[in-house]
């Protein structure tokens, strides 16, 4: 079983009252952002895990003890349970299992020059995918079905999109207006947490 739970930073006026979810390393990394985005979407973010966490293993959130692997994922320290943060803008999205690993990831839906990006990320197939597409927003479309898909993927193994050789490759029904994964260890799903969100969960069988 998988959960899913979403927060919007635009929903927190302050950060202050969040201080007390997070563990004493946190509060001095938090410290040491700059922005008033960044300290809020960090804030949000480990809010979300601790409070979420807390009420699964029952204790106090700022008990949960959680660590960095090398990886710069964020673990358990016992893996009792898997889970996978993902923020863009407005969202943070966590994904929590008690069976299975998982990756999650979100992103706003907007304009970017999407063949020059997959040039760089994409295979060759989705990049020609890509091209195909008849307009700017079936473009977009696709642009997101994969790149949330390989996120989620990569991140569920404990990668990274970035890691251009191992990363996970998709095809599309044009006919079904569907993605086709060829991963027969993964379980991929898509959804829209907010208006001009997309979402992709990934989880191993």
């Amino acid at each position: 079983m998988v959960d899913v739970f979403f927060a919007k930073l635009s929903t927190f006026a302050s950060i202050v009252d969040l201080a007390k979810y997070l563990s004493p390393q946190e509060q001095e990394k938090l410290a040491q952002i700059n922005s008033d985005f960044g300290k809020k979407k960090f804030a949000v973010g480990r809010y979300l895990i601790r409070s979420q966490l807390a009420k699964l293993l029952g204790c106090a959130a700022n008990e949960v003890e959680l660590e960095i692997t090398k990886n710069g994922r964020i673990e358990l320290k016992d893996r009792s349970l898997s889970f996978n943060l993902s923020h863009s803008k407005d969202v943070a999205i966590l994904a929590i299992s008690n069976q299975r690993q998982v990756g999650i990831d979100v992103e706003l839906i907007r304009k970017k020059d999407f063949l020059l990006i997959a040039k760089n990320f994409f295979k060759a197939n989705e990049l020609e995918i890509l091209k195909n597409a008849k307009n700017e927003d079936e473009q977009a479309k696709l642009f997101y079905y994969f790149w949330t898909a390989k996120e989620a993927v990569v991140k569920c193994e404990g990668g990274s999109i970035f890691d251009r050789k191992n990363q996970p490759q998709f095809d599309f029904d044009f006919s079904k207006q569907k993605i086709i994964s060829h991963l027969e260890q993964f379980h991929l799903e898509f959804f829209t947490p907010q208006p001009s969100y997309i979402a992709a969960l990934a989880w191993k069988k």
